[in-house]
């Protein structure tokens, strides 16, 4: 009997309504669950400002809770998960607004645009769960998709423990990933590192990490 891999249960998770935790996205649309990341004095809004968001792509949109703050800073801004559901909602959500386009992935891993298409990347609250070999697909495809200068603003685990062991059995369900492993899949994929902030999430100290990187000029 074939085994499934740990990338595709995780994207299960999520997939759909009926999914185990899909009432996630509509549980953290409060108010209060967003300024972790979009209060003034926060690390993410302070590296989120150095972002040129001329053409945008936010990685695990889920409803569009983080699209909803800033609506009128993107000349342009793809939304993509692999929530069927999630992204259904997410077209409702924005379809009185043109610049706002949302695509579903198919896969968890490949980006469905064009090459040095985006000036800016980002993935909130979402790549702390994934699988190491998927943050090392996505950055792979950021690198492709990235104009040259561009950059992408990735929040994702620093969990260094449990590396054997399913995502769900970790605190915080933060999956395998230390910030020198997520510097080394960054220079295997040709991106540098502009700024990386490690910090404490809930009452785990030093759990997870917010990597700013970017795609060289030449």
């Amino acid at each position: 009997m074939a085994v499934r891999n740990q990338h595709d249960d995780i994207i299960d998770m999520w997939k759909t309504a009926s999914s185990p935790n899909y009432r996630y996205f509509s549980k953290v649309e409060r108010e209060q669950d967003t300024l972790v990341f979009w209060a003034p004095a926060t690390p993410f809004r302070r590296l989120f400002e150095t972002l040129d968001l001329t053409r945008t792509l936010e990685i695990a949109c889920g409803h569009g809770r983080h699209a909803a703050r800033v609506p009128d800073r993107y000349e342009s801004l793809t939304l993509l998960d692999t929530s069927i559901d999630a992204i259904s909602h997410a077209t409702h959500r924005f379809a009185d607004n043109p610049k706002i386009h949302t695509v579903l992935s198919a896969d968890g891993i490949t980006l469905p645009l064009s090459d040095d298409s985006l000036t800016a990347v980002y993935c909130y609250d979402a790549m702390v769960h994934f699988e190491p070999m998927t943050v090392f697909g996505y950055l792979k495809e950021i690198h492709r998709v990235l104009a040259p200068g561009g950059r992408a603003l990735l929040h994702h685990s620093a969990y260094g423990e449990n590396p054997e062991g399913p995502f769900t059995s970790s605190p915080h369900w933060r999956n395998y990933m230390s910030p020198s492993l997520f510097r080394h899949f960054c220079s295997r994929a040709a991106l540098g590192i502009v700024e990386q902030v490690v910090m404490d999430w809930g009452d785990v100290p030093q759990c997870d990490a917010l990597s700013l990187i970017e795609k060289p000029l030449s």
